[in-house]
């Protein structure tokens, strides 16, 4: 399976790279595909720019992988009440 690694981290002292060990740990594990490896950053959300989710989603709409793997759910939302990032 052709799979995408999403990372974000919430503040200037973290760093993506434990999420992004993990997450390839895990998919060697199960001999899947790691197709793009996307990092965000906190200062992009913070101000809005988020760059390399638009990025994620464009690439999730031409089905450049099956699946989207992320450290815990809430590094794909900022806010609790933000929208959906994919329509049906």
């Amino acid at each position: 399976m052709k799979v995408c690694i999403y990372s974000r981290v919430s503040t200037s002292h973290q760093d993506t790279t434990n999420q992004s060990i993990a997450l390839s740990e895990w998919v060697k594990q199960r001999g899947f595909e790691v197709v793009k490896v996307y990092e965000e950053e906190e200062l992009a959300w913070k101000s809005g720019h988020k760059r390399v989710l638009a990025s994620l989603i464009a690439d999730t709409r031409q089905r450049r992988f099956q699946a989207v793997l992320v450290w815990a759910l809430d590094r794909l939302s900022f806010l609790k009440t933000s929208p959906p990032i994919i329509e049906p």
